[in-house]
């Protein structure tokens, strides 16, 4: 058996930390990361290993050699391009044969008994083990369920909350025997989660896991090395450290050989003082480790603190839970907070205060002085978390101020080519035209040129987006349901929510700072485009059967809730030849966004107003133009599933040609069966918005919808629009040659019921493992978190995709059933949420 170690990444996200040196090269409590694994691996009788390099290899090389000094072997395998994680190592094992190979990562600090690894794996026999743990969050790894014979079963990379369904995840330590290796093509990129472990389990290969308990830290980014840290101070990390263990004044620490130690220095917690280093008077260490070289001079403070190699921490300097790189200055009166990254070579000068969090990148220069907000700016820290399904959102001026909304639009021109166009809309709030305006500026300084729509619908931006000529979209609209916040929302070149992946890379460029700032002459121009709403009208009623629904004369009473609507819908129900009533359409003043009470105070009066006027049809349109509700003469209101069921029957009820309705996994199976009995079949996708969307381009669609109110009709784009979707259902209504009334009583039942359970963050992972774990050998799915059938109907627990709650759906032969059915599980759901 060879153990394999990849120590090849570039450790782009552990920046600033990783920009001169490979991230396996980082000290953990004075040494490498990679010298603890090795020290890991010869603890188990280990004495040979294969290195895998690609970023800056000689560095070590230089460090380890042939790795003598650790009373190992070592052979290195230097990759000329990245051939992924699988493809490394198989190029490695092709260097060093063997039966079998333990493939570890150098980047991260674990104390798993390996050999109990080693002996799961060949007691049962296996073609790959992968090495298991349990994670409070596990967003940033491979998620796994197994069977009861530990079998894997399913796996996920890195998936959404939406998408969890265990907290078991993939440590990325693998067993494998040399034949799984034969399955690794040569010569081009290949992964083990993407790849390899998908083809075995293709295969019915004898895949299986192996959960270990311990200590196992992912040192991913300056977060996580700090935590590894912390978790040394409090004793979870149990490692040696470097030195000898003294006592000074009585207090105990870590000292290597030339430190110097004043008597006077007040010593706390675990103190690990590197070689050669010089403590001065009245200094206080507390859960410190300081590299070879530093020198702390008289009476300055750190606590919970990592200093690398040669740093200066001047007289009365105060540092707090920090990292500083190697030959960092941090002058006299110096103050660094909690969190913050000071890398190599940086001078802080006098009395310098570094702001909470703030990543200082190497080689900077701070005057006396100075208050470091970020990166050297003088701007607020932006303090919204991560982009939540492609969209920025904050309380306005406070989280959402015009420098950080500049910033943001400076991080997403820095992603797109220069010379390149966007597009933007907004509602006619003074918060998001303040707001798009800073945007706009942050835009134009990276060299993109903007569109500006001005008032506008979102799904008519969407539409544009569609065609050709511009590579993005944004829309500023203020947050219904609360006040006072506004949300700046992204889409790419085909009109679809931005995907995470897009997002993390401007979220990235934001916090680092590391926008692309045009020349003079190249500097972005802002361009009107009056005929847009031509354009989408035009395409609109091109998409539809105008002409039968004209004959209809049909009378509509729409309340636009004062949204962009009101710009285009009147001109498109006149052209389609109704008789419309209109509600709350002025745009002009300040509209606040609408609270839940006011919403249905609204729908209320929408639905009497339809009745007392004998109107066939009334749309509620949600303020993004996106999401409706509907209302009957029989002051009936259709709204989320119920309006699904609706337009199921009125698809069936046109006689359509055979084709497929997208929903997700909490669409009740009455919808399925009423389609097939028209000849038509569901297919079921995740409710996020950017797979509804991406499932609404597959051939035969006729429409797709989350159950909330929003509708895809491919016909004129793929995007949620209530506009287009209230037009198709009038074609739809004139080719049934049924008004909405009589269409109402042959939707299909909605035999559901469904609850929200709170449920913290870091608990979701184990909540859903141990709900698996309960309904193991019972038929399940795993769409969108664990569907289990059950007599009469099914069980669904889901994370929500951005709040810290579950959401439990069921289906029974009744709404009544069901809700007997959901109360029940729900008492259990509750139980394991409290128990994690």
């Amino acid at each position: 058996m060879i153990p394999v170690v990849m120590a090849g990444g570039f450790g782009t996200r552990i920046r600033p930390l990783s920009a001169n040196r490979p991230k396996p090269m980082l000290p953990i409590v004075n040494r490498p990361i990679l010298e603890r694994v090795l020290a890991h691996l010869a603890s188990f009788g280990m004495r040979e290993a294969m290195l895998l390099t690609y970023y800056d290899p000689e560095k070590i090389k230089g460090a380890f050699g042939d790795g003598a000094r650790l009373g190992m072997r070592l052979h290195y395998c230097n990759g000329d391009q990245d051939f992924g994680t699988a493809g490394a190592v198989a190029l490695g094992a092709d260097q060093l044969p063997a039966d079998e190979y333990l493939v570890l990562s150098g980047d991260v600090v674990c104390d798993f008994p390996l050999d109990a690894l080693l002996a799961a794996h060949r007691e049962a026999d296996a073609t790959a083990t992968i090495g298991l743990t349990r994670v409070t969050n596990p967003l940033q790894f491979g998620i796994v369920i197994t069977d009861g014979e530990l079998r894997v079963r399913r796996f996920l990379e890195k998936p959404t909350w939406g998408e969890v369904f265990s907290d078991t995840v993939n440590t990325g330590i693998y067993v494998l025997r040399a034949d799984a290796l034969a399955r690794v093509p040569r010569g081009e990129p290949f992964d083990f989660s993407r790849d390899l472990f998908p083809r075995l389990l293709a295969a019915d290969a004898r895949l299986f896991g192996h959960v270990m308990r311990g200590y196992w830290r992912d040192i991913g980014d300056p977060e996580s090395y700090l935590a590894a840290h912390r978790d040394f101070f409090d004793g979870s990390l149990r490692l040696v450290p470097p030195g000898e263990l003294r006592q000074i004044s009585g207090k105990p620490l870590w000292i290597e050989d030339g430190a110097e130690v004043d008597p006077s220095a007040e010593v706390r917690g675990t103190v690990v003082i590197g070689p050669r280093c010089r403590i001065g008077a009245g200094v206080r260490l507390e859960d410190v480790v300081l590299g070879p070289d530093t020198v702390i001079e008289a009476r300055a403070e750190l606590r919970r603190t990592v200093a690398w190699e040669e740093v200066l921490v001047g007289e009365g300097a105060r540092i707090e839970s920090a990292v500083l790189g190697a030959r960092v200055q941090a002058r006299a009166g110096t103050v660094v907070e909690k969190g913050a990254v000071v890398a190599d070579d940086t001078v802080l000068g006098e009395e310098v205060r570094v702001k909470e969090g703030v990543k200082i990148w190497p080689a900077k220069v701070v005057e006396d002085h100075a208050v470091v907000y970020s990166n050297l700016v003088y701007a607020e820290r932006w303090r919204t978390s991560a982009f939540e399904e492609g969209a920025v959102t904050g309380l306005t001026n406070l989280e959402l101020t015009p420098e950080v909304a500049a910033r943001l639009g400076a991080a997403y021109g820095t992603l797109l080519q220069p010379g390149s166009t966007i597009l933007t809309v907004r509602d006619d709030h003074p918060a998001s035209r303040m707001l798009r305006r800073a945007f706009v500026g942050g835009m134009s300084s990276t060299g993109v040129n903007v569109v500006d729509l001005g008032v506008l619908p979102v799904p008519v931006m969407r539409h544009k987006l569609e065609g050709f000529g511009e590579v993005g979209g944004v829309s500023f609209q203020q947050v219904q349901l609360v006040r006072g916040m506004t949300s700046i929302r992204f889409f790419d070149d085909h009109g679809l929510d931005i995907s995470t992946s897009f997002a993390k890379s401007v979220e990235r460029i934001f916090l680092r700072e590391e926008f692309r700032r045009a020349q003079h002459q190249e500097i972005g121009v802002i361009f009107e485009h009056p005929r847009l709403v031509d354009f989408y009208a035009e395409s609109f009623l091109k998409a539809l059967a105008v002409e039968p629904i004209r004959a209809q004369r049909t009378r509509v009473v729409v309340d636009y809730a004062h949204s962009a609507a009101v710009v285009v819908l009147p001109r498109l129900l006149s052209e389609l030849g109704c008789d419309v009533v209109t509600l709350n359409a002025h745009t002009g003043g300040v509209h606040e966004a609408l609270l839940a009470s006011e919403i249905a105070l609204a729908r209320g009066r929408l639905a009497k107003i339809v009745a007392s006027l004998e109107a066939d049809i009334g749309v509620w349109l949600h303020p993004s133009c996106e999401r409706m509700v509907l209302a009957d003469r029989n002051q009936r209101l259709w709204a989320d599933l119920d309006l699904a069921a609706l337009m199921v029957a009125a698809v069936c009820a046109a006689d359509l040609p055979p084709g497929e309705v997208v929903l997700p996994a909490y669409a009740p199976s009455t919808f399925a069966a009423t389609l097939a009995a028209a000849g038509h079949q569901v297919r079921e996708t995740l409710s996020a918005p950017r797979a509804l969307t991406e499932a609404s381009r597959q051939k035969g669609v006729l429409f797709a919808s989350a159950g909330e109110g929003d509708f895809i009709f491919p016909g004129l784009h793929h995007a949620p629009d209530a506009l287009f979707a209230l037009g198709k259902l009038l074609e739809l209504l004139a080719r049934a040659g049924r008004p909405l009334a009589e269409l109402a009583k042959s939707a299909p039942a909605v035999p559901v019921a469904q609850a929200t359970v709170p449920c913290p963050m870091e608990r979701k992972g184990e909540v859903m493992r141990r709900f698996a774990e309960g309904v193991q050998g019972q038929n399940a799915s795993y769409l969108e978190g664990i569907k289990v059938a059950v007599d009469g109907g099914w069980i669904l627990l889901r994370p929500d995709r951005v709040s810290p709650a579950l959401h439990l759906h069921a289906e029974s032969n009744s709404a009544e059933t069901a809700g007997k059915l959901l109360r029940s599980h729900r008492d259990e759901v509750q139980r394991l949420v409290r128990s994690a």
